[in-house]
């Protein structure tokens, strides 16, 4: 997804999901697996996690293409006019 100066969706700091992934082969369902998939983003670096452990982006971009997920949690970053309009440094 892009983002500009238009949207008003702000890309998050981190999401989690859980991956269900469905196996087949020539039509048939070959197997099942599940996984939760983290992927972060800080001071424009990405980073991931596939069941808690280290993983490369590539790793678990290629989980979550294809599978079956379910948002667990997001954190977005507070919004630096929203931090103003509280008196709070952002």
């Amino acid at each position: 997804m892009q983002y500009d100066a238009q949207s008003t969706k702000v890309p998050a700091l981190s999401r989690t999901w859980h991956a269900e992934v469905t196996y087949r082969e020539c039509g048939v369902v070959t197997g099942h697996s599940t996984h939760t998939v983290t992927i972060s983003r800080r001071t424009g670096v990405f980073t991931a996690e596939i069941d808690g452990q280290p993983a490369t982006v590539h790793d678990a971009a290629r989980i979550l293409t294809g599978s079956k997920l379910t948002v667990l949690s997001e954190v977005i970053p507070f919004p630096a006019s929203m931090a103003r309009a509280l008196g709070r440094s952002a």
